[in-house]
């Protein structure tokens, strides 16, 4: 459940604001603290008896009366800051944390609210008609928080708010902005910035939300294929051409839905400990939702999602749409089968072992699995070298090329490559591969044994079968790979 704990309306009508006559009952009656200059909202005084009260009885009757088990705090920046986090880069230190910027109310409230939804005891009655009293330890809470606190994923008793998960809310912003670049622009070393830079706390990544899907601004689709979404979304040439006549993929949209599939699989695997997805975004819905309101004349037009789209026997028939919802589907899939989120809890940071801009190869572990990518336009690279931490054989279990995913196909379904001798990328072996342009794949291990202890040994730069020139690894793969 989304919480809105952090302001409330305005309105006086049939909202909160002069519920008993006055400028602040729940609020702030200074006007300072007690309006939000942004969003013209009215900001609650946590430091109200009655407030508490209300905000907390609020929580528990959703857990007890509907059973959620997950929670979703809105603006929590605004509710842990005076100043609201307004104009604010938090690029000062921590001392902007802490002090006289701190709403200590507000932390105080975030921390008995996690710690009730977790601790408070919850009477249920059991098969045999029993009541049984026991800790509801279950619940899940996330922070939507950008400034960084430290502490907010921090248990109470050791002192921070209580959150499980912070919701990493950069890379959304960041592969906004990247996908009306060019391609020279989407490079390894800029993509593992977008997905890594966080904190260290434990995050939720996801590649777009409602932000990015309402009242006229572009989902990340939208912004990669843009118009040509209406009219060249096709995979097959159109009924009626001369058979004489040339016919392709619109490269727009060829480019596009490449790059929304590998987009979803390094967010997903690099971002953070969990994952979120936003509904219909996932097929590259083509329009924003909008509701009705005054400014576009409460028009219904775009108040809705068009899942016809996906529908490969309908509306959807031949074009991309299904493809891209399918690949979704097979993502998850892969990530409940192959522990992919799993394996980024129990890391302590995620480490991406190979970068390499002029290829425009990346490639890191996710536990044992192999996450590699291509991302150069249009080379390919039939036999290239990528470390691996472990020794053992590989097999291909995620490709976006894959022709089920609106892909080329060039890689074989369930192909397999094994480890060979000799350390790379300061692995302690290394994994030969096909990598297709425009691609990203998820290996994984099927079997294993012993890597030498050579990890910090000199290896020499062979990524595409050349042969050794005897030197050391000089991250490149000859002017052939240059962009």
């Amino acid at each position: 459940m989304d919480v809105v704990h952090a302001h409330a309306s305005d309105n006086s009508d049939d909202g909160l604001n002069h519920f008993d006559g006055t400028d602040s009952h729940y609020f702030h009656d200074d006007p300072q603290k007690g309006w939000h200059s942004l969003w013209g909202t009215r900001m609650f005084n946590y430091g109200s008896y009655e407030t508490l009260r209300f905000l907390l009885s609020n929580l528990k009757y959703w857990q007890t009366e509907f059973k959620f088990d997950g929670f979703r705090f809105d603006g929590v920046t605004a509710m842990l800051y005076n100043h609201r986090g307004i104009h604010w880069d938090f690029h000062g230190g921590v001392n902007e944390f802490y002090g006289e910027h701190a709403d200590d109310d507000a932390c105080a409230y975030l921390m008995l609210a996690n710690k009730m939804l977790r601790e408070d005891e919850e009477t249920v009655i059991g098969l045999d008609g029993v009541e049984k009293t026991s800790k509801n330890k279950s619940v899940t809470t996330i922070a939507e928080e950008v400034s960084g606190q430290p502490g907010v994923c921090r248990p109470v008793w050791h002192g921070g708010l209580g959150f499980d998960l912070r919701l990493s809310m950069g890379p959304p912003d960041k592969w906004g902005q990247l996908a009306h670049e060019p391609d020279f622009n989407w490079s390894p070393s800029r993509i593992v910035e977008i997905c890594t830079s966080r904190t260290a706390e434990p995050a939720v990544g996801y590649l777009e939300s409602h932000d990015q899907s309402l009242v006229g601004d572009k989902t990340f689709a939208f912004r990669l294929m843009d118009g040509a979404m209406y009219a060249c979304m096709g995979k097959f040439k159109p009924e009626g051409l001369p058979e004489h006549q040339d016919w392709q993929v619109h490269p727009q949209i060829e480019r596009g839905v490449a790059l929304h599939k590998i987009a979803r699989l390094l967010t997903l695997t690099l971002a953070g400990e969990a994952w979120m997805g936003f509904m219909g975004n996932e097929f590259g819905h083509p329009d924003w939702v909008d509701f009705p309101r005054e400014g576009n004349g409460e028009s219904f037009a775009h108040a809705r999602r068009q899942w016809s789209l996906r529908d490969v026997n309908g509306a959807g028939k031949g074009l991309f749409y299904h493809d891209l919802e399918r690949f979704d589907a097979a993502l998850l899939k892969c990530d409940a089968s192959h522990g992919l989120l799993v394996a980024n809890k129990n890391e302590e940071r995620k480490r991406v072992h190979h970068i390499k801009d002029d290829t425009g190869v990346l490639a890191f572990h996710c536990g044992t699995n192999l996450i590699v990518c291509n991302l150069h336009p249009h080379e390919s690279y039939p036999y290239y070298k990528v470390g691996s931490e472990f020794g053992g054989k590989y097999k291909l279990v995620l490709d976006t090329d894959a022709t089920e995913f609106g892909g080329h196909g060039r890689l074989a379904a369930n192909q397999s490559a094994s480890t060979e001798n000799g350390a790379c990328d300061w692995q302690g072996t290394g994994v030969c591969l096909y990598l297709p342009s425009r691609s990203a794949q998820v290996y994984a291990l099927i079997d294993t044994w012993d890597v030498p202890d050579e990890l910090y040994s000199t290896h020499t730069d062979n990524d595409f079968g050349y042969g050794s020139d005897g030197g050391d690894d000089t991250g490149g793969g000859g002017d052939d790979a240059v962009w």
